[in-house]
């Protein structure tokens, strides 16, 4: 149940979202306009919805964009991008830290320090 109803939330930011980006007034088709968007959260992430609703806003038809509808029909093919950017951002970051994972020392840096303890070692790592 917890589920149901947090979908109904998300799907009502959403909505509101929508009309935020739109810069219009909240109308009678809000009813409708939530039931289209708890439809969408079960296929797509919030995310993906609200980076639609962004890219749509940005990208109008010459017509302008009339109804919650649109976003529904141009979801797909945005979501596809969306994912394409955050599967290259995540390969960013695992770029960055594999740099920062080569900087460690190495083994045999180990080694010398304990030369120059006098401590032998157990296991030559290096071998």
């Amino acid at each position: 149940m917890g589920d149901k109803l947090s979908n109904s939330i998300e799907a009502k930011e959403i909505v509101l979202y929508y009309y935020e980006m739109l810069e219009s007034q909240v109308d009678k088709s809000i009813a409708r306009y939530i039931n289209m968007a708890k439809h969408l959260l079960k296929t797509y992430s919030k995310e993906e919805v609200l980076y639609t609703i962004d890219h749509c806003v940005k990208h109008q038809p010459s017509g302008g964009m009339y109804s919650f509808g649109f976003i529904g029909t141009m979801i797909e093919e945005i979501s596809a991008q969306y994912r394409s950017d955050v599967a290259k951002e995540i390969i960013k970051k695992a770029e960055a830290n594999s740099k920062e994972i080569g900087e460690l020392p190495k083994a045999s840096d180990n080694s010398k320090k304990l030369k120059n303890f006098g401590i032998k070692k157990e296991f030559d790592w290096d071998a």
